[in-house]
C-alpha cells in the first residue's frame, strides 16, 4: 500500500493521504449491489466488492489479502501480519516477520536473521549463512583455529593460526609473523644482521650467527650462546671439544692419530709407537700417522659421501664411453698401418696390380709394333710421371 494515496480502487475511498474501505449498509460477508441488493461475498473474504475470489477486501482468519484474493499463505518474498501479505525487507527472500529473515537472496548471506551484503568481522559465510570465526580470528574462512586470515589487535598471524606472541625463529611485523634469517633462533627482522640469539653451533658476531672459526668449538653447555666458541688445545688445528684429545685435524708437520684424537710428529727411527707416546708410526708415502686421514681426503670422502647414491651409473657410463673411445682408436690403427703397408709396396713397384698391361693382336712375324697400354690408377694422388703411358716393343 502506498505511503501517500491520490485515489482508491472500488469499495475503497480517500481520507486524508489513506484509502479506507467504505462503509456499506450491507452486513459482513455481503457487498450492495447498484440495484441496493446485498449478496454474498466469495466465502474468504470478510469484506469483498464483488463475488469473486479476486474482489475481497479484507479476509476471514487465516487468510491474508494479497492483490484483492484472499490467500492461505504469502507468496515468497512476502510475509503475512494483520491479516495482509507485506514485502519481506530488501535482499531477503523468505521470512515470517519484517525482522525474521529464514533465507537471503543471491549475494546477500543471513546473520542474525538479517540478511547482509557481506558478513561482518570475526564471522565468514558458508553457504550463504554467516557463521562466528574461532576467537582470536578477526576475519576467517571457516570455523577451526587453522582457519584465520586475519587476527584481532594484540595476536599476529602465522599461516592461518593467531598467535599471542610469534614462536621461535619468528619475529612481530604488524600482526603477521613473519621468518628469520636461517640461522637465527630469534630475531628483529628479516636480515642476516638482525639475529638476537642463534640456533646451536651457532655463535653471536655482530647480529649474525656464523660458525665456529678454525681453531675453536662450539661448547654446548656454555649458558650464553654468543660465548659458545672456545679455544682448541694448542696442539690443534680443529676440534670437536677441549683438550688435547678432541682433536680432528692437525697443523703440519704433525698427523692425526686416530686412536687417541691427538696430533702427533713422526716417530723417529727405531723408536716404537705406543698408546701413551708422543709420536706415531708414520706411512712412508704420506708422511701421516697410519690410519690418519689427511683434512683434504677427509673433505673428498665426505663429498663423495653425501654425493647421489648414482655412482654405480655414471661408473658404467664412463666405461661404456672409454670402451667405444679405444674401439675408434684401434679401428683407425688398423686402416693407418693398411695404407701405409699399400703406398710402401707401390713405391718399390712390388704391387701385382701396380701394371694393368693390355695386348692387341700384331701384324706379320717380321714387324715390330708399338702399342699404348693405359696405366689404371691405383691411388688419386699418383704422380703425373706414373700416369703415362707405357710403351713396349714386342717382337712377333
Amino acid at each position: 500500500m502506498m505511503d501517500s494515496c491520490m485515489t482508491c480502487i472500488e469499495g475503497w475511498r480517500i481520507k486524508g493521504i489513506h484509502c479506507v474501505a467504505q462503509p456499506s449498509q450491507c452486513s459482513i460477508r455481503y457487498f450492495s449491489m447498484r440495484n441496493g441488493v446485498c449478496q454474498a461475498c466469495h466465502p474468504t473474504c470478510l469484506t469483498c466488492t464483488g463475488s469473486s475470489a479476486s474482489q475481497c477486501l479484507h479476509c476471514e482468519q487465516p487468510y491474508y489479502l494479497h492483490n484483492s484474493e484472499c490467500v492461505q499463505r504469502c507468496p515468497e518474498g512476502l510475509y503475512g501480519s494483520r491479516g495482509h501479505c507485506l514485502p519481506c525487507p530488501h535482499g531477503c527472500q523468505s521470512c515470517s516477520s519484517y525482522s525474521a529473515c529464514s533465507q537471503c537472496s543471491p549475494a546477500f548471506h543471513l546473520y542474525n536473521n538479517r540478511c547482509v551484503a557481506s558478513c561482518p568481522a570475526r564471522s565468514f559465510s558458508d553457504r550463504g549463512v554467516c557463521s562466528p570465526c574461532e576467537t582470536n580470528c578477526k576475519t576467517c574462512y571457516g570455523p577451526r583455529q587453522d582457519q584465520c586470515a586475519s587476527c584481532l589487535s594484540g595476536s599476529f598471524l602465522l599461516g592461518t593460526t593467531c598467535h599471542s606472541a610469534c614462536p621461535t625463529s619468528h619475529y612481530p611485523e604488524a600482526t603477521e609473523c613473519l621468518p628469520c634469517y636461517q640461522n637465527c633462533l630469534t630475531c628483529k627482522g628479516a636480515g642476516i644482521y638482525d639475529c638476537t640469539s642463534c640456533h646451536d653451533f651457532f655463535t653471536l658476531d655482530g647480529g649474525m650467527c656464523i660458525e665456529c672459526p678454525s681453531g675453536r668449538y662450539y661448547n654446548v653447555s656454555h649458558i650464553t650462546r654468543s660465548q659458545a666458541c672456545e679455544p682448541c688445545s694448542a696442539s690443534c688445528l680443529t676440534c670437536s671439544a677441549g683438550g688435547e684429545n678432541s682433536c680432528t685435524s692437525c697443523q703440519s708437520p704433525k698427523s692425526l692419530h686416530p686412536a687417541t684424537s691427538t696430533c702427533r710428529e713422526c716417530c723417529p727411527a727405531g723408536v716404537a709407537e705406543d698408546y701413551d707416546s708422543f709420536c706415531c708410526s708414520c706411512d712412508p708415502g704420506t708422511g701421516q700417522c697410519y690410519g690418519a686421514v689427511s683434512a683434504d681426503k677427509r673433505r673428498i670422502a665426505l663429498s663423495l659421501d653425501s654425493a647421489p647414491h648414482t655412482a654405480p651409473h655414471k661408473q658404467l657410463y664412463f666405461y661404456s664411453v672409454t670402451t667405444l673411445i679405444a674401439a675408434i682408436c684401434f679401428v683407425n690403427l688398423v686402416i693407418f698401418g693398411a695404407v701405409f703397408t699399400v703406398l710402401q709396396a707401390r713405391s718399390t713397384g712390388s704391387l701385382c696390380w701396380a701394371n694393368d698391361y693390355s695386348y692387341r693382336g700384331l701384324k706379320s712375324a717380321s714387324t715390330f709394333e708399338r702399342v699404348s697400354l693405359t696405366v689404371t690408377p691405383f691411388l688419386e694422388d699418383e704422380s703425373e710421371e706414373e700416369r703415362e703411358n707405357t710403351v713396349l716393343y714386342l717382337k712377333t
